[in-house]
């Protein structure tokens, strides 16, 4: 599953929950309140696990919520966040939104974990996959035992019923102010099938990140992250201190990646770094590629591991030990990743997001790539041998013609959803209030992640937040754009605050070179 670089505390404990119009809201789990203080109040909506057959069982779903300060009579509306992955909780939000209810407090705050995530009946095979990783080996097992589990309605948790939960939620908490939603990654595909669903039934909607609806993105997921990788090495080489460290190897920084990457397969680093293999680097460079300031350090691995002094030695041992990666958890917590749910994963990306790329071809991407989260082989074979089934649903790679205001949003460099994947949504929403934005050097989540330069820049200060809730403010209007020109662009100078901050966590020392 497509990871993400969080910094997380989880425990699990209960929620109120109501069956009958009104919502009873009460104290929610510390998976969320862990980032609130205790200022988000959770319920559970109850909801037909399948809308054609209403009355054959239901599910439980999770929802929260942060209030603005202000009193309810002087509040102007609700704001809906909805997570990606397809798999991922909500949990992320409950970093952000405290921010936004702080400074904007004239609106309240409302996310949910979609069905078959989280505390909304997450979906898992804890026989067949008890570590939460479906692979060709046992993903046959994992798809019987979860339909065994849910009496073969698995084919229920699916866009378009999450798209009918989010119809219901909304109308569940629907004041007299105004509604906007806002979708990050694959929440943008989901937020897309309920704009198509119900196109008059908020205010607006914010698409971060973007998944297009008519478009089948997991076959080119890998090769993606290599291209942004690529474009993390031009920005290397038109900066004066990464191209002069990188030039020790050779001219152009992407051939010096290659040449350290040749140095693994021949086993010709130093011996410290004999353990270390080629999926190794590729896979965690792709990790820090999704971070905004995590990215920067991909030229520094790929000279430390060249250069393989004392302190080179250190500073690896640390990229690849617990200590560096962002999350906490410990034995009595539950772990991040059971809120998330790779069956939920598997079941829409087969069904819905994957087109059928050759696992063959699939493989010789990810063994030629040298920054990859190697998602896309086993998907190829699990559907090459027909070891998941896919559902069918009528409103698979549909559009929505949809009217009302849209602000798109979305970085020039991610390997999750690049521009060029993007811009395809302008096809079919270019009304005259839907709005396309690039912010430069954001990463995944553009919104959220997208800094200003020279500090570390408190969420409601961030460049989309501003765009963002400008937009909300007056949806008609042409967004005020001026605030790109703050924007945190990628550098690699050891004496940043950004780098400095960032190196202390990845390498144990402020100085990222040396």
């Amino acid at each position: 599953m497509p990871t993400m670089f969080l910094l997380l505390l989880v425990i699990i404990t209960g929620c109120s929950s109501s069956s009958d119009n009104e919502i009873q809201w009460g104290a929610c789990p510390d998976y969320i309140n862990t980032n609130t203080d205790g200022k988000a109040e959770g319920a559970f909506v109850t909801v037909p696990v399948d809308y054609e057959r209403p009355f054959d069982g239901t599910i439980d779903l999770f929802i929260w919520r942060i209030k603005g300060a202000l009193p309810d009579r002087e509040k102007k509306g609700n704001i809906w966040f909805i997570q990606g992955g397809p798999g991922e909780a909500s949990v992320a939000f409950s970093v952000y939104l405290p921010f936004l209810a702080a400074a904007y407090p004239e609106w309240d705050y409302y996310s949910m974990d979609h069905r078959g995530v989280g505390n909304s009946n997450c979906l898992e095979c804890p026989t067949a996959a008890p570590d939460g990783e479906i692979t060709p080996e046992n993903a046959a097992a994992c798809y019987d035992e979860v339909q065994t589990l849910l009496n073969g309605t698995l084919g229920s948790y699916n866009v378009t019923n999450a798209a009918k939960d989010l119809q219901i939620v909304i109308n569940r908490t629907n004041g007299s102010g105004k509604t906007f939603v806002y979708g990050a990654s694959y929440g943008t595909y989901l937020v897309q099938r309920f704009m198509t669903m119900y196109p008059d039934s908020v205010d607006g909607v914010i698409l971060d990140s973007i998944v297009p609806s008519d478009s089948k993105p997991m076959d080119n997921y890998d090769r993606n992250f290599n291209e942004a990788g690529r474009q993390i090495m031009q920005q290397c080489s038109d900066d004066d201190v990464c191209s002069c460290r990188l030039a020790e190897i050779a001219a152009d920084p992407w051939d010096a990646m290659g040449i350290v990457f040749d140095m693994i397969d021949e086993g010709s680093l130093c011996d410290d770094f004999s353990s270390i293999t080629r999926k190794d680097i590729r896979n965690k460079l792709a990790t820090l590629s999704s971070n905004t300031y995590g990215r920067a350090f991909i030229p520094a691995v790929i000279y430390r591991l060249y250069r393989g002094n004392a302190s080179d030695k250190s500073a690896i041992a640390h990229l690849f030990s617990d200590t560096s990666e962002l999350k906490a958890q410990s034995a009595e917590f539950r772990p991040v990743d059971k809120l998330s749910s790779s069956v939920l994963f598997e079941n829409i990306a087969l069904s819905e997001l994957y087109d059928g790329m050759s696992p063959w071809d699939a493989q010789e991407i990810v063994d030629s790539a040298y920054v990859s989260e190697d998602i896309v082989p086993d998907l190829a074979w699990i559907r090459f041998n027909g070891l998941w089934p896919a559902y069918d649903n009528p409103y698979t790679g549909t559009t929505p013609e949809y009217e009302r205001p849209v602000l798109m949003i979305n970085s020039t460099v991610d390997g999750h959803t690049p521009l060029s994947l993007a811009m395809g949504a302008t096809d079919y929403l270019h009304g005259p209030y839907h709005y396309f934005i690039a912010v430069p050097w954001a990463s995944h989540g553009a919104v959220f992640e997208s800094p200003e330069k020279g500090k570390l820049t408190p969420v409601d200060e961030r460049v989309g937040v501003q765009i963002m809730m400008d937009f909300i403010s007056d949806p008609f209007a042409e967004p005020d754009t001026s605030v790109l020109d703050n924007c945190y662009i990628l550098e690699f100078s050891g004496s940043s605050v950004e780098n400095q901050f960032m190196s202390e966590i990845l390498f144990g020392t402020t100085d990222m070179w040396d």
